[in-house]
């Protein structure tokens, strides 16, 4: 007997190895691996186009931190658990594993990325849709656990630098304290063009392309709170075409807070400045800026360095190697690359208001 339950449960491994599940059970066998919603990003060269490194972030010590900047930790609800996790869950109690994203607390509630909240469902069909580079896949929302900021650097002192720029380290976790839980969350709203084309179903998942001019999130609290810091959202986007920023980050999910200051670019073709969800030649928009990310960044907002509103909020970038000659008429390999950003103001802010959790009557939202 129990040759035979051993013999099952190898059984089992081998199946979870090559295949998931969403425990309402359309996706059996039809799934592979988990992968997040993936958004490249890069350390890229600086606006002189000079290399950086994890070493050209600012960390930042007691009171230099900025309070309103937190980290987001969001995972796929279980229902949208795969065959692999809802085993690792009944026989194991593990969680599926989470990701951070960094957020800035506003007057409207905490701004961050839309596609942190998504992800591709780890389907055959999906692998398929990749193969064939379409643009529409099926995606499983993810909801937020918590939003937490991190501590000072005051009560750490390492005489290896490397301690507070490695990607993550255990020992730390402990200090980062919680600001909101998931029953301080009200719900998430995104920009509604994000998603375009959705054919929903019946899981609660969605099925169409992304569109990174709209990426945008809104976490909401509990009405009746009032949060102790919040940044200001300007106006109207500024109308210099390069604005020098801060970007107050948590790189790699990691609980210090870090910071980099570079400038970022606003250009459009059909007329300067022009960042409204009105404008037919948004495509054509060019906003990129050359602070230091990394993944975990997403979601952070750029500040005006003048006045410290909010101006933008990186998605994520890009960074290659390309031959130039230089001056002494050497050819040599170097770096180009920036990150790009949604520009951001009050009336911007305003169209972010498609509710994705908790999830309601699965409607289309094109509608």
């Amino acid at each position: 007997m129990r040759l035979k339950i051993l013999l099952l449960q190898i059984f089992i491994l081998l199946v979870v190895s090559q295949a998931g599940y969403s425990s309402n059970g359309k996706y059996l066998f039809d799934t592979i691996m988990s992968k997040s919603r993936y958004v490249k990003h890069a350390i890229v060269p600086n606006s002189l186009g000079e290399k950086q490194t994890r070493k050209n972030f600012k960390l930042l010590f007691s009171g230099q931190e900025d309070p309103a900047t937190v980290r987001i930790a969001v995972a796929p609800s279980r229902d949208h658990y795969t065959l692999k996790e809802t085993l690792k869950y009944l026989f194991f109690g593990r969680e599926a594993s989470s990701s951070f994203l960094s957020g800035t607390v506003t007057s409207h509630g905490v701004l961050t990325n839309a596609h942190g909240f998504f992800e591709e469902i780890p389907s055959f069909r999906n692998k398929f849709l990749n193969f064939i580079r379409s643009e529409k896949l099926y995606y499983r929302p993810l909801v937020p656990l918590k939003i937490e900021q991190g501590l000072t650097l005051k009560h750490f002192n390492s005489d290896n630098e490397d301690f507070y720029y490695r990607e993550t380290d255990s020992n730390l976790e402990d200090t980062i304290h919680n600001i909101y839980t998931v029953k301080n969350i009200k719900s998430v709203l995104i920009a509604k063009p994000y998603i375009e084309s959705q054919i929903p179903i019946k899981t609660g998942g969605y099925f169409g392309k992304t569109n990174p001019l709209y990426d945008l999130a809104i976490i909401k609290y509990e009405e009746g709170h009032n949060p102790l810091h919040i940044c200001q959202i300007t106006k109207e986007i500024p109308s210099s075409e390069i604005v020098k920023v801060k970007i107050y980050q948590y790189p790699s999910g990691h609980p210090l807070q870090k910071m980099s200051e570079e400038y970022a670019h606003f250009s459009c073709e059909k007329h300067p400045y022009c960042y409204t969800f009105l404008c037919e030649k948004r495509s054509s928009c060019s906003t990129k800026h050359h602070c230091i990310t990394l993944p975990g960044s997403s979601g952070s907002s750029l500040r005006d360095a003048k006045n410290g509103e909010i101006i933008g909020v990186h998605r994520g970038g890009y960074v290659h190697k390309t031959i130039k000659v230089n001056k002494e008429g050497v050819e040599e390999e170097i770096e180009e690359g920036h990150n790009t950003f949604v520009p951001l103001s009050e009336s911007i802010i305003k169209n972010v208001n498609y509710q994705i959790y908790p999830q309601k009557e699965i409607d289309n939202p094109n509608k």
